[in-house]
């Protein structure tokens, strides 16, 4: 609200009436509301630039080999179904629904079990490399 009163004090303003200047107030309230909004994803992609670079980092002192043989350990503790369901996916890139007919799941059961798959997977990931 603040800002929209220092947006109008910033532009010459010409009150008209009521209607109107309420209409252009809102709109000038809106539209720093879009900016506002734009500003906060770039500044969220940014912060994941750098967390992607930090990792890149961690994983470039040794070629990637820990985190692969972490991520191998970690897949050989999951249930079959849930390495299958990965092994799809990532691997032979199947859709969600070509993955819930193999498996005989509904898309939205084997979107589940693949979002569950990779939270697990990262937990432990994160436990080996003590990260």
């Amino acid at each position: 609200t603040q800002e929209t009163f220092l947006a109008v004090l910033h532009r010459p303003f010409e009150a008209r009436s009521p209607e109107a200047s309420g209409a252009y107030l809102r709109r000038i309230a809106r539209n720093l509301l879009i900016d506002s909004r734009r500003r906060q994803k770039r500044l969220t992609e940014i912060k994941r630039l750098h967390e992607a670079a930090t990792v890149f980092e961690q994983v470039a002192h040794d070629g990637g080999n820990d985190w692969m043989d972490a991520l191998e350990r970690c897949l050989e503790a999951l249930p079959v179904r849930t390495r299958e369901a990965l092994r799809l996916t990532y691997g032979l890139s199947f859709s969600a629904g070509e993955v819930a007919a193999r498996l005989s799941l509904k898309e939205n059961g084997a979107k589940t079990l693949l979002q569950r798959a990779r939270a697990v997977l990262r937990e432990c990931i994160e436990g080996k490399l003590d990260l």
